[in-house]
């Protein structure tokens, strides 16, 4: 492309790449000139971020689309059930603990679930919370095992789940036989 640049060119980009023509062809400083032209790029930028977000369909929704939902993936409607006594040792404990309101081991214990995986019954933002089952008493790491448990009232759970695997799966813990 020989030649001059399009009027359009010259007064929209050259100001982004290359500041010192605008000292001298305009009376309005560099710098204010160059504000409004940044915010504008920013600006265009970050609407189409965000319609591209939104346009894009979320992982597990992009799963079920193709076909390729995990097996070990559970919906509310044909959630597994688990018996409380055949949770693990600590998640026997953990369980004991939601009922009697803690005190609990880690920080985020106790703290809203937000169903984000959509596994669980849709309910209103608070009304889950999450239980951290760790895999022993003297590990520091949360682990990926975990109890939900629902209701509005937290030491008087509706249901909890079990999820062993980081919330990919839950089974709906049964308390009494």
């Amino acid at each position: 492309m020989g030649g001059a640049s399009p009027p359009f060119f010259s007064a929209f980009f050259c100001p982004l790449f290359n500041p010192a023509p605008m000292r001298t062809r305009f009376s309005a400083p560099f710098s204010a000139f160059f504000a409004r032209r940044s915010g504008l790029v920013a600006a265009s930028l970050a609407l189409l971020m965000l319609a591209l977000g939104w346009a894009l369909p979320q992982e597990s929704q992009a799963r079920r689309w193709h076909g390729q939902e995990p097996a070990a993936t559970t919906t509310y409607r044909n959630t597994a059930t688990i018996a409380l006594k055949d949770l693990p040792k600590q998640g026997q404990q953990v369980y004991a603990l939601v009922l009697q309101g803690g005190p609990f081991r880690f920080d985020k214990d106790g703290s809203v679930f937000f169903n984000r995986e959509q596994i669980l019954p849709k309910q209103k933002r608070g009304y889950y919370r999450e239980y951290t089952v760790a895999a022993n008493d003297f590990t520091p790491a949360r682990g990926a095992k975990r109890i939900v448990c629902g209701g509005w009232a937290p030491r008087q759970p509706d249901d909890c789940y079990y999820s062993a695997d980081h919330y990919a799966s839950f089974m709906r813990i049964q308390a009494q036989p």
